[in-house]
């Protein structure tokens, strides 16, 4: 069988659609007066932001734009139920970074004039930081394995309504709605489609703090603390997609929390 509802699957589309926003990507570089301000200032910036739509017939599989693999159909006699989102398909997608070099010491507009120790302490100073919003990727609800013996490991049960649940339903313990899922009887396929839940979104800030200094003319140095995830938000990872596993439905995993990594860096 095949969904028919249009809040369930993305039927039809074209193979692949890509819907370019005023903001899809804006750089700010020495072409543009704001941003030559800016730069003037020590401060870079720049910002890009995507709305995307993707499908495809579900010939095959990946995790990239250019990795792909075969993928066996759930039927093999019915290509249509596997025409839905694209594996890659994330439909927004945020990314911000900036630069700012602090305007103290040696050629800059505070604390230039001082003794040259004042200038090796206030001066050289970086801060940096990226920001990342994704929504989730499709995941597919499957059997794990092949249960009924056709020869797939990609049989799929039959969904009865919507599974993605509001962002303030959705918890580690249920980040779908599981009851829309129900397993069929064994002699036909289920009606579910592919994609038809969406994964957790990506919501991470990553900043940096860096100190330049030179002794002389040969040597530099560079003093760098990093911080991944900064904001130490939770990074889930995607939740059980097996509706013959009791942990259905469940995220169990999460990406690394926060971490603070020092370096040192020495140019001669």
């Amino acid at each position: 069988g095949v969904l028919v509802d249009d809040d369930w699957v993305i039927d039809p589309l074209p193979e692949s659609v890509a819907e370019d926003l005023d903001l899809i990507v804006r750089s700010f570089d020495e072409k543009h007066p704001i941003a030559q301000g800016l730069w003037n200032r020590g401060l870079t910036l720049r910002f890009g932001a995507t709305r995307t739509v993707r499908a495809d017939p579900g010939r095959t599989t990946g995790g990239g734009l250019t990795t792909t693999s075969p993928r066996t159909p759930a039927d093999g006699r019915n290509y249509r139920n596997e025409k839905a989102r694209s594996d890659f398909d994330q439909r927004h997608v945020l990314n911000m970074s900036g630069i700012y070099e602090l305007p103290f010491g040696p050629g800059k507009p505070f604390l230039s004039g001082g003794p040259k120790v004042l200038g090796k302490v206030v001066g050289g100073w970086v801060l940096n930081g990226i920001y990342t919003y994704q929504t989730g990727l499709p995941l597919t609800v499957k059997f794990n394995g092949d249960v009924f013996g056709s020869g797939t490991d990609n049989a799929r049960p039959d969904m009865v309504c919507n599974p993605n649940l509001d962002g303030g339903a959705r918890t580690v313990d249920r980040f779908f709605d599981t009851s829309c899922f129900r397993i069929q009887s064994p002699i036909r396929y289920g009606n579910a489609g592919r994609g038809t839940v969406t994964g957790p979104v990506v919501n991470n800030f990553d900043a940096g703090i860096l100190k330049n200094t030179a002794f002389g003319e040969r040597v530099n140095t560079q003093l760098r603390v990093e911080f991944f995830n900064l904001l130490n938000h939770a990074q889930w990872l995607p939740p059980n997609r097996f509706v013959d596993q009791a942990a259905f439905g469940v995220i169990s995993s999460a990406k690394d929390p926060r971490i603070i990594q020092f370096g040192l860096k020495v140019l001669f």
